[in-house]
C-alpha cells in the first residue's frame, strides 16, 4: 500500500505539472505583454504611412497627408499609452518606496520625466509632422509642395522606423529594471543607457529632417 500510495503521489504531480501554466501565459496580461501590443499598433500606424500612402488628387481631398495623419496619430496614441504605463509604475514603487514621505515626491516628478524623455520626444517629432500636414493638407495632398518634402517624409518615415523600435526596447528594459529591482543586471542597466542614446541620436536628425520640411512647406508651397 505505501508504494502504492508514493506512485499516485508522483501521478498527482506529474499531473498537477501538465496543469501548470506555462511561462507565456504566467506573463500575459503583465507590464511587459501590455508593452509588446501597443508596439504592434505602433508599427500599424507605420505600415498605414509606408505602404498605403496613395497618390495626390486634384480636389486635395486624399494623397500623403492623410496616410501621415492617420498613421502617425496610431503611434502617438500608442506611444501615449506607454508614457501612462510608465506613470503607473514610477506610481506604485514610487509609494512602495517612500511610505508616504512627501520629500519623495520632487524625486518622483524627475524621474519620470527623465524615464519618459525618449517618450516625450519621439510624440513631439509626431505632433510636428501631423501638424505640418493638416495645416498644409490640400497642398500635400495636390502635390502643390516641392519634390524635395516628399523625400524627407519618405525619410523621416524611415527614421521613425528605428526610432519607435529604439523606444519601445528602451520602455522593455526600462519596466523590466524597475519590476525586477535589485533582481536586474547590470548588463541590463548598460543595454538600456546604450539604447536611450541611440534614441536621442535618431531624434536628432528626425527633429533636423522635420525642421527641413516645416520650411519647404512654409516657402516652397503653392495655393494653386
Amino acid at each position: 500500500m505505501p508504494y502504492i500510495g508514493v506512485n499516485m503521489s508522483r501521478a498527482g504531480t506529474a499531473g498537477a505539472d501538465k496543469l501548470a501554466p506555462g511561462k507565456s501565459h504566467v506573463n500575459r496580461g503583465g507590464f511587459q505583454y501590455t508593452i509588446n501590443v501597443l508596439f504592434i499598433f505602433a508599427v500599424i500606424g507605420m505600415c498605414i504611412k509606408i505602404f498605403f500612402s496613395t497618390g495626390t488628387s486634384s480636389d486635395g481631398t486624399y494623397g500623403p497627408a492623410n496616410t501621415i495623419i492617420y498613421g502617425y496619430g496610431i503611434v502617438a496614441l500608442s506611444i501615449l499609452t506607454v508614457m501612462f504605463i510608465s506613470y503607473a509604475i514610477h506610481d506604485r514603487i514610487g509609494h512602495i518606496e517612500s511610505k508616504g514621505q512627501v520629500e519623495t515626491i520632487i524625486k518622483f516628478i524627475k524621474n519620470f520625466f527623465t524615464s519618459s524623455a525618449p517618450s516625450l520626444l519621439t510624440i513631439i517629432l509626431l505632433i510636428w509632422v501631423i501638424t505640418l500636414n493638416i495645416a498644409f493638407y490640400t497642398q500635400i495632398n495636390t502635390g502643390k509642395v516641392a519634390k524635395e518634402y516628399y523625400q524627407l517624409s519618405h525619410g523621416t518615415s524611415f527614421l521613425f522606423v528605428f526610432q519607435i523600435v529604439c523606444l519601445f526596447q528602451y520602455l522593455k528594459l526600462y519596466i523590466k529594471i524597475k519590476t525586477d529591482g535589485k533582481n536586474a543586471t547590470e548588463e541590463d542597466a548598460t543595454s538600456q543607457g546604450r539604447i536611450a542614446f541611440a534614441t536621442y541620436f535618431i531624434s536628432a536628425i528626425n527633429l533636423i529632417v522635420v525642421g527641413m520640411m516645416s520650411i519647404i512647406l512654409q516657402f516652397f508651397s503653392t495655393d494653386g
